[in-house]
């Protein structure tokens, strides 16, 4: 009691003394001091027991699911309730006496928790103990400020850090890729480097078929059958970004449903790998949490398509300068046999014809056999130099040298063969008339050697697209067209063919049916005419 002019005034139930501010000065500081959230939150509940009377001190936060889950407690038998919804906490603690007092937590005007504090047993809390919690709930704000700007700035960091390393990455994989000299050594080493580099969960790489026109399969890290058709129901955002020529990301692929609808929470993106703006690819990656996929991720996928659009294209032209220099050189030696070998074989011929008219009986007879020799390699050095180049395809194109092509072969009797062409015809590219025409030969050859055939039917077409023909109705063979299982065989040239028509973009077909005749069919798309 304090007396004045002759009086007795009460003092409150609570006022804060110079010894309680001290105390409460020294409280704030060592909650601003706590290393993490519920450290801070757990001192601010520790030290409001110490400045309020009450019993316990309950520190909660709202959760996702917006619920108020108690995060620090303090008091005799309150650290249990950590961890439990407030409800339940009340609950658990429920007696007779005075309400609980209940003050929120502000961060720019939103609720994101609640200091409570249960009174002692019939002794209700006061307006001045409300002020104090007050007071706290300001600092468990402030505590909940820092924690949140420490999270942002951890993050940030991480993600600077994890850019860095993608620009490194993307440095080192693009002075790796441009000096492989193989696009399957190429994509294999793109996609296994992205998934070890970054702990991607998958790694694809689709490139468009020339000869087709659809994306196939050419790389992959984490699973993938080599050579699979892109498919929007497996793959649904390559597909997307294939289809759009924009790159496509999806941060939870539960959503998509597809013939996986079970597959584990994970992020996807893909993005177009393009050639002066046409689209020839696609490179998509997946991840899942806790790493999942950012602006980083999107970045470093699209400086990759990229380069790997570049490494390709490089590939792509080194491959035709060979094609380029080998028939030129092809070229060269065919007409050194011509102009040289055969003009000296040409010169032993007369000599040795010379021999023979002035020698006697008993040496004549060698002297024959040794020219039929000469003129035997003389024609053996003619065919050599025309398969090497043939000079009607330099000289007069495609359907000049087919026709004289097969002049020539049916030339000593055997089956019917008719050349037709379809369209109009038109002078192509040097690399695709060469491998159409030794394509012809190769599968004439077959039909006249092995077909027993009738008739056999060459055909021509000019189009968007140049088809080049050549079927039978000879024998034939038992054939699912599939080719693989026949180049093993060792059947019919086939890998030779085949690979001429994918050398200038194209493609080999074959057909074939016992006693039904066998169709061997070369396609050029538009794409192969303007590319080689």
């Amino acid at each position: 009691m304090e007396k004045g002019r002759g009086q007795t005034i009460p003092r409150p139930r609570w006022e804060i003394t110079p010894a309680e501010l001290r105390r409460l000065r020294i409280a704030l500081g060592r909650i601003g001091r706590q290393g993490g959230l519920d450290d801070a939150l757990a001192a601010l509940a520790d030290w409001a027991l110490a400045l309020v009377d009450a019993s316990a001190i309950l520190v909660a936060l709202r959760a996702p699911d917006d619920r108020l889950i108690v995060h620090a407690a303090a008091g005799r038998g309150a650290r249990r309730l950590r961890g439990l919804p407030v409800e339940e906490a009340a609950d658990a603690t429920a007696r007779a006496g005075a309400p609980w007092l209940r003050v929120p937590i502000r961060v720019d005007e939103r609720e994101v928790g609640v200091v409570i504090a249960r009174p002692r047993r019939a002794q209700p809390l006061v307006p001045d103990d409300a002020e104090l919690l007050r007071l706290l709930a300001v600092q468990a704000a402030l505590a909940l400020r820092q924690d949140a700007t420490a999270r942002e700035n951890t993050e940030l960091y991480s993600r600077e850090r994890r850019r860095a390393a993608q620009l490194q990455a993307a440095a080192d994989l693009t002075r790796r890729v441009v000096r492989m000299g193989r696009l399957a050594d190429l994509l294999t080493f793109a996609a296994n480097a992205l998934k070890s580099r970054f702990g991607y969960e998958r790694v694809r790489i689709y490139l468009r078929d020339d000869a087709s026109g659809e994306l196939a399969l050419r790389g992959t890290a984490g699973g993938g059958r080599l050579g699979r058709p892109l498919d929007v129901r497996s793959d649904p955002v390559a597909a997307w970004a294939a289809a759009s020529g924009e790159p496509q990301v999806v941060h939870d692929r539960r959503e998509l449903g597809g013939e996986h609808p079970e597959q584990p929470p994970g992020a996807e993106l893909a993005v177009p790998i393009a050639l002066d703006g046409q689209p020839i690819g696609v490179l998509a990656v997946a991840a899942t949490p806790p790493s999942g996929l950012d602006g980083g991720d999107l970045a470093l996928a699209e400086s990759i398509a990229d380069d790997l659009a570049i490494a390709i294209e490089n590939l792509r032209l080194t491959a035709r300068v060979r094609r380029d220099a080998a028939a030129a050189e092809r070229s060269r030696l065919a007409r050194e046999l011509h102009d040289e070998t055969a003009q000296q074989l040409v010169a032993i011929g007369r000599r040795l014809e010379l021999l023979h008219a002035q020698s006697a009986a008993d040496t004549a007879a060698e002297l024959a056999q040794v020219q039929a020799m000469v003129d035997e390699a003389l024609a053996n050095v003619r065919r050599i130099s025309r398969d090497l180049r043939p000079s009607l395809l330099e000289e007069l194109g495609l359907v000049a040298a087919i026709e004289a092509l097969i002049a020539d072969r049916v030339r000593s009797g055997g089956p019917d063969v008719r050349f037709r062409v379809v369209g109009r015809a038109r002078p192509l590219p040097p690399a695709v008339e060469l491998a159409l025409y030794r394509i012809t030969q190769e599968a004439l050859g077959n039909s006249l050697r092995h077909a027993e055939a009738r008739t056999v039917r060459v055909e021509l077409q000019f189009g968007d697209d140049v088809r080049l023909e050549v079927a039978d109705d000879g024998r034939g063979f038992a054939s699912s067209g599939d080719l693989a299982s026949l180049e093993r065989g060792g059947g019919m040239g086939l890998v030779g063919m085949r690979d001429r028509a994918a050398e200038v973009g194209g493609r080999l077909e074959l057909a074939s049916r016992p006693g039904r005749g066998t169709t061997v069919r070369a396609v050029v798309p538009g794409r192969g005419l303007a590319a080689t």
